[in-house]
């Protein structure tokens, strides 16, 4: 099969963000004798790069530190600039299927050149790009939003007026059947379960997608779209490359860690004022950052760390693929603070995988994976005062530590294993391209 991936990044020219596991599925396909070609942003280069695996010439708007341009001659600029690179990769790669993943900065109006183009397109979602960001989209917002200037609304009527959109839309999609917008108010004028989407996907059909978790659908599905077929592949996990025996419940707690970004949601700062509570109350007890992070927000962090005189160690990110599976083995207990929703969890799966008890906070898409006092212990997002709880139950309590890690790791291998990720995936990519002309 010859797969062209369209994404907004892709390593090593990335943002940390879940382009690594676009890239990791990528190589996984090219293995099983697939050939992919990857269409991408020029994210971390000044000009363009174009070889026969990766096409880095697409623009970004408003993301990863690119400038956000909202002017209409500019908006168009982009436009043109991506829908002619999409329509060159078509052309001369000839993908039997297209795989779309992270959509965040890049012109949503793509996803309908893609469906009048009428090639088979798998969706893997991701991130909230679809629920959160797609209405915000600057050109599509700028053709369809109610929240525009006047002078806006007026250019835009008499561009419909004179028949200009028609022409505009046959290169740059504006993502609206104008004649729908009658029916569209009549409907946000009732009383509906759930909210619409925006205009511009009135009559968008997500054909084939999947998510990689239930709180990703469902919140989807809350933004009022129809996905509600859509399965669910959670991300694998490189089992034998992070598995390591589970410590016996003799062994004592002594180093916790945290892993991930740290910035004003990862729930860094309630870690270490539930450390500060552990050590008043005589648990001798030392924690591990590893992440990098906001200047401002590692320096208050670093300042707290001072002022309580708390045995915190920060160490060093070089190259978390290698360095992860050695960070993972050398302590005790995992800890998953984060205080806002994400749209997966890998972190947590890969300290199960290495035999690590973990602790994490009630986030929907944690709680796919951790059930309390069954595989972890769960505390409810913030509160110190259960953290710190739970930090003293794993320490004092040997038997229940090591039976929830072995649990844990358990799942992991059964259900996460990555390859097993990897088969779910290609014979869904296969099944769609079979039965694409069906749908």
């Amino acid at each position: 099969m010859r797969i062209l991936i369209l994404t907004n990044l892709y390593p090593p020219l990335h943002a940390g963000t879940h382009d690594v596991r676009c890239q990791t599925v990528a190589d996984a396909l090219t293995t099983r004798s697939h050939v992919v070609q990857v269409l991408t942003s020029n994210h971390g280069i000044r000009t363009e790069q174009k070889d026969e695996e990766i096409r880095r010439q697409l623009l970004l708007n408003g993301e990863y530190g690119h400038r956000a341009v909202s002017r209409f001659s500019d908006l168009r600029s982009i436009e043109l600039h991506n829908h002619r690179l999409l329509w060159e990769a078509l052309e001369e790669f000839r993908p039997n299927l297209v795989y779309v993943w992270g959509m965040r900065g890049l012109n949503k109006s793509l996803i309908f050149a893609l469906n009048r183009a009428r090639v088979p397109t798998v969706y893997d979602v991701g991130d909230f790009w679809i629920s959160r960001q797609l209405s915000r989209d600057p050109w599509l917002r700028w053709w369809n939003g109610d929240d525009v200037s006047p002078l806006c609304k007026a250019a835009r009527w008499m561009l419909g007026l004179s028949l200009i959109r028609k022409k505009i839309d046959v290169l740059t999609p504006t993502g609206l059947n104008p004649a729908a917008a009658g029916v569209n108010k009549m409907l946000r004028d009732g009383e509906r379960m759930r909210r619409l989407p925006p205009l511009f996907m009135l009559q968008f059909r997500w054909r084939r997608m999947y998510f990689c978790s239930e709180a990703l659908k469902e919140e989807t599905l809350d933004a009022g779209y129809d996905v509600e077929n859509a399965p669910v592949f959670y991300p694998g996990i490189q089992t034998q490359r992070f598995g390591s025996e589970v410590k016996p419940p003799d062994a004592r707690v002594e180093k916790l860690l945290i892993v991930g970004s740290m910035d004003e949601t990862s729930g860094a700062m309630s870690v270490l004022e539930a450390l500060r509570l552990c050590r008043e109350r005589g648990r001798n007890i030392k924690l591990s950052i590893y992440g990098k992070g906001e200047t401002d927000y590692m320096a208050r962090l670093k300042s707290f760390v001072v002022r309580h005189q708390l045995p915190v160690d920060f160490l060093t990110v070089s190259d978390p693929h290698r360095d992860l599976p050695k960070v993972y083995r050398s302590h005790d207990l995992l800890i998953y603070p984060v205080e806002t929703d994400v749209p997966y969890a890998i972190t947590p799966l890969e300290a199960m995988a290495a035999g690590l008890p973990v602790i994490v906070s009630d986030i929907k898409s944690v709680l796919e994976l951790v059930e309390h006092r069954e595989n972890g212990l769960v505390f409810h997002r913030g509160n110190v005062e259960e953290l710190a709880a739970g930090i003293q139950v794993m320490s004092d309590d040997g038997k229940l530590r090591s039976r929830l890690a072995g649990n844990a790791q358990a799942m992991v291998f059964k259900q996460f294993d990555e390859s097993m990720v990897f088969d779910r995936i290609e014979e869904f990519l296969e099944t769609s391209l079979e039965t694409w002309s069906d749908l």
